[in-house]
This record gives structure tokens, C-alpha cells and sequence, in this order.
């Protein structure tokens, strides 16, 4: 019987000393926000968007061995849509707001953050905003939120670059960046084969003048020099026919 005891107090010590060092070995989650620059659209245009209405937002990975890469979401399915890198994924099978966000990579070293950049997708990020809509039509959002795999992972997420409807003040509830920041206090990020799943919540946008690609100075000019000589070609021309 007394060693039927002691084998009970030493196991219940182990036991305390296990739920003792358990909270030193969960990660922390942080989600915090950026206004940084304004960007202006023309109305959040649907608030339960899909894996599959995300097409050409632009994904930034960087890994602990200095691999950075930037890949275009892409549709996959009826309500499905993907990104994918070189040994890196991420995927979304149906609507953002109740569905996990899933990540893979078998990239040597760690991933160590992700940054998603929805507005050349017609893409925002929706924030929870106190149990309402926020801005209009954008429905209650839902912050990033890891459900399987971070583990000891020190999560910090930045919603960045909030977003406002022309004619209206922001409200503070949408972005146009997520940052997902795997390493946030130095410690490793997501190792390769560990799957992370989260929740984040997207909405459709129209966006008022989006961002596009203005020509260098030494590509003006050669566009000027070609329109000029088509022009003299076409003087030429006619010159020529009335003389004939």
C-alpha cells in the first residue's frame, strides 16, 4: 500500500510539473492594427467571399534561409483557390469566414512570415469589429485566428493599410494587408511538413483607381520616338501619292 502511494505522489508531482512548464511551451498570438496609408474603394461589393474570389491577390513568403518569393491566388474550384510557391502552398476550399486557411511548405529552413496583399485581387481583410458591421456591407468580420498547428509558434498579425468607401470616413475594420509574422519575438517559424490551419475573413471590393504600372522614363521616350516616326512615314505616304 505504501508504494501504491508513493507511485501515486510521484506520478501526480510529474503531473504538476508538466502543467507547470505548459504555458512556457505555448506560443503567443498577437493581432493588431496598422491604419498606416488609406486606400480609397467604391464599395465592399460582397462580405462572404470564397477561396474562389480571391483571384490575383499577391502572396509574399519568406523563409528563415532568406528565400523570398511572391505568388498570384488563383482559382481552383467552384468556391476553391490557391497560391502556390516553390514548396510552398496556401489553400482555402470554401468561404474565409468560417473555413481554415491551409499551410504547407517543405522549403528547407522555416517559414517565417506571409504577406498578403488582397487589393490587386479585389480582396480586403475583415477584422472583427465589436459584434457589427463595421464598414458598410462588409458584415461582421473575423480576425486571424490559427485553429491547428502553430504549437510554440509566437504568432503576430498585422492587419495593415486600412481601407475606407470613397465618400466616407474608415471605419477601422478593413485592410488591405495581412501580415502574418511567424518569428515574431525571434524564436523559429513554421517548420517544413507542419501544416497550419487559420481563419481570417475576406471581402469583395471595388477599388477606385487601383494601383498599375507606369512605364519607366526611357519607355515614354521610346514610345514618343515610335509615334513621331509612324507620323513622318504616314506624311511621306501621302506626299508620294499626290505626287503620282
Amino acid at each position: 500500500m505504501s508504494n501504491m502511494k508513493k507511485t501515486i505522489a510521484v506520478l501526480f508531482s510529474a503531473a504538476l510539473c508538466l502543467a507547470w512548464e505548459a504555458p512556457s511551451q505555448a506560443g503567443s498570438i498577437s493581432v493588431v492594427s496598422d491604419p498606416g496609408t488609406t486606400t480609397f474603394v467604391d464599395g465592399i461589393t460582397w462580405f462572404d467571399t470564397t477561396g474562389a474570389q480571391m483571384t490575383g491577390m499577391e502572396v509574399t513568403a519568406t523563409f528563415s534561409t532568406g528565400f523570398t518569393q511572391t505568388a498570384f491566388w488563383a482559382t481552383t474550384g467552384a468556391s476553391s483557390g490557391h497560391v502556390l510557391g516553390t514548396d510552398w502552398s496556401i489553400t482555402e476550399a470554401s468561404t474565409t469566414r468560417f473555413n481554415n486557411w491551409v499551410v504547407n511548405h517543405s522549403r528547407a529552413g522555416t517559414l517565417d512570415r506571409l504577406l498578403f496583399d488582397g487589393i490587386p485581387g479585389g480582396t480586403v481583410f475583415d477584422r472583427t469589429f465589436g459584434g457589427s458591421d463595421g464598414t458598410p456591407n462588409s458584415a461582421s468580420g473575423q480576425d486571424f485566428l490559427p485553429t491547428l498547428g502553430h504549437g510554440p509558434l509566437d504568432l503576430l498579425a498585422t492587419y495593415r493599410d486600412v481601407i475606407a468607401v470613397i465618400g466616407d470616413a474608415a471605419v477601422d475594420d478593413v485592410y488591405r494587408f495581412l501580415d502574418i509574422n511567424f518569428a515574431a519575438t525571434g524564436n523559429s517559424g513554421l517548420a517544413s511538413g507542419v501544416t497550419l490551419m487559420y481563419r481570417a475573413d475576406t471581402d469583395n471590393t471595388g477599388v477606385d483607381d487601383p494601383p498599375g504600372v507606369v512605364p519607366e522614363p526611357s519607355s515614354l521616350a521610346l514610345l514618343g520616338i515610335g509615334s513621331v516616326g509612324l507620323m513622318l512615314a504616314g506624311v511621306r505616304r501621302r506626299r508620294k501619292q499626290t505626287t503620282a
